[in-house]
């Protein structure tokens, strides 16, 4: 009888050492996951996370949508000790983070990236100081829309596949099309992209000199003013009436506009009342934004290898990247995504050759304070209903500019 007993609690004491070991070896590495974005942006990261949580039993990650102030917020979480994972980070923003110890190198990992599988200017961007802070998720390209109908009844003929127009020839274009009282040629110019596409810059590429006193951004600020105020062939702030290019364009009010990101392709394919098309930007250039995952100092051993598996699939891996390229709305950075994009719609195609023709947003610690004063530059040449010259405009932008970078050397 005891021998018996003893035997069965042996059976039930190895019995719940076996349930002990299984329940430990079940149990998954929950990461977080920080990103902000729209309804249909956070449908597609939970979709990509669901992939990778239902493809391997180790880690779970877990999102966290914070769809507003996501700077702010992350960093007063930072602060606190309540430290994601893993961050969704623009490229221009990695110097802020990375200044402050806010994020870990990538260096640990090096041996486990293969950098020639996103596109080179995506993985340039998540670079800071030559360390690699990120690695590239998702990307933006700016393109030009014009109303084909309007086109044709001017006799001007759209910018050939894979080419652009020059800035001159948007002009003279934008001028032909504005009928006074009825349509403007142009939709508002957005002196940041036109920056761009007179072959200017904000910042070098090191984010420590001022480009702002060279002939390309003097002549860009001056082109587009004399868009709104000189030719009349983009509307005036008040003749806006709070409206936007795209609620403009699709009124008929406006027969082109540049600085089209993929997340309209939505809003054009509504239209109906007339045909449209889509081209490169004049000059062909402009600035694209790039964002990509990082993991947050704090991040350490088990957990920083478990944020990194993670990040490697969603960034690298084409089961998790090719979902973005199927909400037509977002441009993966792995390349054979992007293959997969380009096929989405007419004119997607332009979108990825684009990559390889715009540059990153720039870079620097003081970013925020920088684009406050190129903030200053649009209101007071463009929007305000009393504009400043350009040239006074620029001088004040430039050395304002240069005292915020004087102070980070």
């Amino acid at each position: 009888m005891k021998k018996s007993l003893v035997k069965i609690l042996g059976h039930l004491i190895l019995l719940i050492m076996l349930i002990s070991i299984v329940g430990v070896a079940q149990a998954k590495i929950e990461v977080r996951f920080t990103f902000w974005g729209g309804k249909e942006e956070k449908a597609a990261y939970e979709e990509m996370i669901n992939k990778f949580n239902t493809l391997q039993d180790k880690i779970e990650i877990v999102p966290v949508h914070i769809p507003d102030r996501y700077e702010e917020k992350v960093l007063t979480m930072i602060g606190a000790g309540d430290i994601p994972d893993i961050m969704a980070i623009g490229g221009a923003h990695i110097p802020a983070f990375a200044d402050r110890g806010a994020l870990q190198g990538l260096d640990l990992y090096a041996p486990r990236i293969n950098t020639e599988v996103y596109y080179s200017t995506a993985i340039d961007a998540m670079r800071w100081n030559r360390i690699l802070y990120a690695l590239p998720f998702r990307m933006n390209t700016k393109q030009m829309v014009y109303n084909l109908d309007m086109l044709t009844e001017a006799g001007i003929t759209p910018p050939a596949p894979g080419e652009a127009w020059t800035p001159e020839e948007y002009r003279i274009y934008a001028k032909t099309l504005t009928i006074p009282g009825k349509r403007w040629g142009s939709g508002f110019p957005w002196w940041d992209q036109w920056l761009i596409q007179f072959g200017g810059r904000v910042l070098n590429e090191a984010g420590t000199e001022c480009m702002l006193n060279r002939p390309e951004a003097l002549g860009s600020l001056k082109y587009v003013y004399d868009l709104i105020w000189v030719d009349g062939a983009a509307p005036k702030p008040e003749e806006m009436a709070g409206q936007g290019n795209s609620a403009l364009f699709m009124a008929e009010k406006i027969a082109m506009f540049t600085d089209i990101g993929p997340w309209y392709m939505p809003v054009l394919n509504g239209i109906t009342k007339f045909k449209w098309g889509l081209g490169l930007q004049p000059g062909g250039s402009g600035e694209m934004e790039v964002v990509g995952l990082t993991i947050p100092s704090g991040v350490k051993d088990k957990q920083r290898d478990a944020a990194f598996e993670a990040i490697a699939f969603l960034t690298g891996d084409p089961r998790s990247q090719d979902i973005l390229a199927l909400t037509k709305t977002q441009i993966p950075c792995l390349k054979s995504s992007g293959i997969l994009f380009a096929k989405q719609f007419p004119g997607a195609e332009l979108f990825i050759q684009a990559i390889d023709m715009q540059i990153p947003q720039y870079k620097s610690p003081d970013s925020r304070a920088i684009g406050s004063l190129i903030g200053e530059v649009r209101n007071t040449v463009l929007t305000s209903f009393d504009p400043v010259p350009p040239e006074e405009a620029l001088k004040k932008a430039y050395e304002g500019i240069n005292k915020i970078l004087e102070g980070t050397k």
